[in-house]
């Protein structure tokens, strides 16, 4: 499988809570681990430190898993994390690490904000990554 990345714009007017993102890739290969990371980009104006998100994995046999995510955008003095460039943020956590897929077939990952308000403004993507999980290296005692 190679390295899958895509975005989903959200809306000007907010990332409403009852709008689900879907990401749909195929995993032909389960021997090797897997990272898989969760990009935002975000404006400066966006009032949150952080945001939870859940993560709908549909497994190819139909099975489904929940995952409660908090992302958080900011460190607590409010310096945000990731890369700006004029009122424009970008940052990418790793939300899965060094996993295996049991299955081979598609995979869906569907995303819906989890706060109290009814929309999230001043988010303008949300992307995920999944990459092959890089060998570890093993030390040699001296």
């Amino acid at each position: 499988m190679k390295d899958y990345q895509e975005y989903k714009p959200l809306k000007i007017s907010g990332w409403d809570l009852n709008d689900t993102l879907k990401f749909q890739f195929d995993v032909t290969d389960i021997k090797p681990k897997y990272n898989l990371y969760l990009n935002v980009r975000h404006r400066d104006a966006f009032e949150f430190q952080n945001f939870y998100l859940k993560i709908f994995t549909k497994m190819p046999d139909g099975t489904q898993k929940v995952d409660l995510v908090s992302m958080y955008l900011s460190e607590e003095d409010g310096t945000w994390k990731g890369m700006c460039s004029g009122d424009v943020c970008m940052y990418s956590t790793l939300i899965f690490s060094r996993f295996r897929f049991e299955q081979t077939g598609t995979y869906q990952i569907m995303i819906k904000h989890e706060m109290r308000q009814n929309k999230l403004k001043n988010l303008l993507d949300l992307g995920l990554k999944l990459e092959k999980a890089p060998a570890l290296v093993k030390q040699e005692a001296e």
